[in-house]
């Protein structure tokens, strides 16, 4: 009797064991995404962001004989920290089916540089004939587009896209935002790709964890008995 009361003693502890050594996995992991989250929190706060702020409309009289448009985008970094190998790249077409999903980024690097917190960079069209600027007050509009790429001081890589359409007159531009080409790296992110992350993270842990929890010297550190 004694022999079997002291078995039963031996199995509860054990389970006891177990229980609080998944307990502490348990807590181990929460404190190691809490500061993971804390790490994602502080770099959002921190980094670059670099996006478009406005078109400006630019004419060029130089060369005497004809007036040249050119439209230029203005893009401002409104993060904290400075954005690192800045490109840029500003179009225009009429043909709204030729602006592609994204655009490539350019090689070789063009107008890369760093762009300082709350500084403002400037990236230009080609030269849009005077026959564009005149068809646009007469319902064949144009459209200005562009994207800029950059890094963050924490590694990562960026890229923002602008788009708009503009009809009138000279005198009078008029402008709308479409519902394509623009949007931004972030916005665009997949959910799953912060999932996966956290699921790879927190497996690697179970796993050490586990074989932690069902090691020789830890059940004897827990006395299951043996």
């Amino acid at each position: 009797m004694s022999g079997d009361h002291n078995k039963s003693e031996s199995g509860v502890g054990k389970w006891l064991g177990i229980f609080f050594k998944f307990f502490e996995v348990a807590a181990f992991i929460a404190i190691i995404l809490t500061f993971w989250e804390m790490r994602e929190t502080r770099i959002y706060d921190e980094r670059a962001w670099v996006s478009f702020i406005q078109f400006k409309p630019t004419v060029d009289e130089s060369n005497g004989t004809s007036v040249d448009w050119f439209f230029t985008a203005n893009l401002k970094n409104t993060g904290k920290t400075p954005a690192i190998r800045v490109q840029a790249v500003c179009k225009w077409t009429q043909d709204s089916n030729q602006i592609k999903i994204y655009d490539s980024i350019p090689y070789p690097p063009i107008n890369s540089g760093l762009m300082a917190p709350d500084t403002i960079a400037n990236s230009s069209t080609d030269k849009i004939p005077m026959s564009v600027i005149n068809a646009a007050n007469n319902s064949i509009p144009f459209y200005c587009y562009g994207t800029v790429w950059y890094d963050d001081i924490f590694g990562n890589h960026h890229w923002s896209q602008f788009c708009q359409k503009f009809y009138g007159t000279p005198a009078n531009w008029s402008s709308s935002v479409p519902a394509f080409h623009n949007s931004c790296d972030d916005a665009e992110a997949a959910d799953w790709a912060v999932i996966f992350w956290r699921f790879v993270i927190g497996c690697g842990i179970i796993w050490v964890c586990i074989g932690w929890i069902f090691s020789p010297k830890t059940n004897r550190f827990y006395g299951d008995g043996k």
